[in-house]
């Protein structure tokens, strides 16, 4: 009787082999996240109306960059941005002074 884990490793094997013969048959690339957007996106991706986000780009409270006219924003610059500005709730407030108290 033959050994059920190494008719599994054969299957497996096989099957690793069909995708990467897929893979090259199709030109596969596996698909970039796109780190640069424009202001649509970060519209959509904020939730916030265009000309509020003009308006912080004119008081240059979000991070932004310019090429000529057109304006960009990177995708982790946002979060930073946006994930920096965390209030602490009470019990992380109380448990932070027990840890600094002396």
């Amino acid at each position: 009787m033959e050994n059920p884990f190494e008719l599994i490793f054969e299957r497996l094997d096989r099957i690793e082999k069909a995708i990467s013969e897929l893979k090259e048959k199709l030109n596969y690339t596996p698909p970039i996240e796109n780190d640069i957007m424009n202001i649509d996106e970060v519209s959509a991706y904020l939730k916030m109306c265009k000309p509020t986000i003009y308006g912080r780009v004119h008081r240059r409270t979000i991070p932004f960059y310019k090429s000529g006219k057109k304006l960009f924003f990177k995708k982790s610059d946002l979060e930073n941005y946006f994930f920096s500005g965390k209030y602490l709730t009470e019990v992380e407030i109380k448990k932070s002074r027990r840890l600094f108290s002396f």
